[in-house]
C-alpha cells in the first residue's frame, strides 16, 4: 500500500490509501478511505472502509460498451 494522505478532525481520523493486489499474474490498484471514529478515551469505536477500483470491462453494462473509463 501506498500511503496518501492521513487527516483527523473532531473525533474522525481519514486515512487515504493506494492498495495494490496480484490475482493470476494481474495487478490491480485501488484507491481506499478508511474512516475511524474515536471515543472520548481516543479508542477506535467504529470504523468505516470505502473502496474505489476500476470496473472490469465484461462487467459493464451494455450500454456502457465504448465509454472510456479512467486509468
Amino acid at each position: 500500500a501506498s500511503f496518501k494522505r492521513v487527516t483527523e478532525q473532531g473525533n474522525l481520523v481519514f486515512l487515504e490509501l493506494e492498495e495494490r493486489s496480484t490475482a493470476g499474474g494481474v495487478t490491480r490498484a485501488a484507491n481506499s478511505l478508511s474512516v475511524y471514529e474515536m471515543d472520548a478515551d481516543g479508542k477506535i469505536r467504529h470504523i468505516d472502509v470505502y473502496l474505489q477500483l476500476p470496473v472490469p470491462a465484461e462487467a459493464l453494462p451494455p450500454h456502457y460498451q465504448g465509454i472510456r473509463t479512467a486509468e
